[in-house]
């Protein structure tokens, strides 16, 4: 839902949400809105998330079969550049950096 929020904020629209019984509600403008965290605060958050991962990431090694994740597309070189050329917003984009292990082909 988040993500839809965004986008709508990117073309200008403001976005309600709710449960849809209340149409009347919101005919009447007396809609009750969900309270959204601002941008910098989801983006704290998931700083936050992302350093409790790699804090995790010691116990995650020794558990068996939960790491090295399963090599699939997206662990391949092609699909590491594919996952580099999507825009993301700064935090994401810094996480995605980090995130990403496999290395570098020699055309890099």
């Amino acid at each position: 839902m988040q993500w839809f929020s965004n986008l709508m904020e990117g073309l200008g629209v403001e976005c309600l949400i709710g449960e849809m019984r209340i149409l009347k509600l919101l005919a009447e403008e007396r809609f009750p809105a969900i309270w959204l965290p601002s941008k910098e605060l989801q983006d704290l958050r998931a700083l936050l998330r992302h350093r409790h991962q790699w804090v995790r990431m010691p116990t995650r090694v020794q558990s068996p079969g939960e790491w090295p994740p399963p090599r699939h597309c997206l662990w391949s070189h092609d699909g590491q550049r594919r996952i580099a050329s999507l825009s993301l917003a700064p935090h994401s984009a810094y996480r995605r950096s980090e995130l990403q292990w496999c290395e570098k082909s020699p055309a890099d």
